[in-house]
């Protein structure tokens, strides 16, 4: 369909006023744009993909951050249903299968990453190391919220020679560092420990996906 040059002329104006008024509280042109609905946000490629083979998801608390140990297996069971259902990956391992795992061999921690994605017939492993942890169910000191950051990387199992070659993401040996905090507003929602868990660790495994499928920027984020 044609648009006419005068209704041209009038969607630009309206996007300029819209602009000089957003630009007006404190917006820039572009942040304007972005709200108006005129301009989509931009696309974010995935930083890894993974391949269709399994995939194990291992989380690890080496320095003993989380005081509700329950925390590291509930965010291994969200990572693994976000993949799924962003369709990042294909075949996952199930998290409980790698919590028995852990339960049964005594000598789980002294085992390298690419050693246990290999008991649990995986090619790949997503490696999760927690950086830090805060948490409190006392509404007295619900100003200081929750939150969760934890060091992400891929592992190839099958590379047994080459150590250099084990680590497939990211190339900083350190890892992705990913966080996910809730308001303390979120904390009093969730009202106990077993809510605040779930949702700081449903939060962490949303933002530890989004390095694993392409996807729209969200509102100010940068590509």
């Amino acid at each position: 369909m044609l648009i006419s040059k005068a209704n041209r002329n009038a969607w630009v104006m309206t996007a300029l006023i819209l602009v000089a008024g957003a630009a007006g509280c404190g917006y820039s042109g572009g942040e304007a744009l972005f709200m108006s609905g005129l301009v989509k946000n931009p696309i974010i490629e995935a930083e890894f993909e993974f391949t269709d083979q399994p995939v194990a998801i291992i989380v690890d608390d080496f320095q003993e951050h989380v005081y509700w140990p329950e925390a590291t297996a509930v965010l291994a069971k969200h990572v693994a249903e976000e993949l799924k259902r962003v369709k990042a990956a294909q075949r996952i391992v199930a998290a409980r299968r790698a919590t028995r795992l852990r339960q049964a061999n005594p000598d789980f921690d002294e085992r390298s990453t690419r050693e246990i994605g290999e008991l649990l017939g995986a090619d790949q492993v997503v490696a999760i190391e927690v950086r830090s942890f805060q948490a409190t169910v006392d509404p007295a000191q619900a100003h200081s919220a929750a939150l969760m950051s934890v060091a992400v990387k891929v592992i190839n199992v099958l590379e047994k020679e080459h150590r250099s070659k084990v680590r497939l993401w990211p190339k900083s040996p350190d890892g992705k560092l990913v966080r996910a905090d809730l308001s303390a507003a979120d904390v009093m929602r969730a009202k106990d420990r077993k809510g605040i868990v779930e949702a700081l660790t449903k939060s962490l495994a949303e933002e530890i996906a989004k390095n694993f499928y392409e996807r729209r920027a969200e509102d100010f984020e940068e590509p």
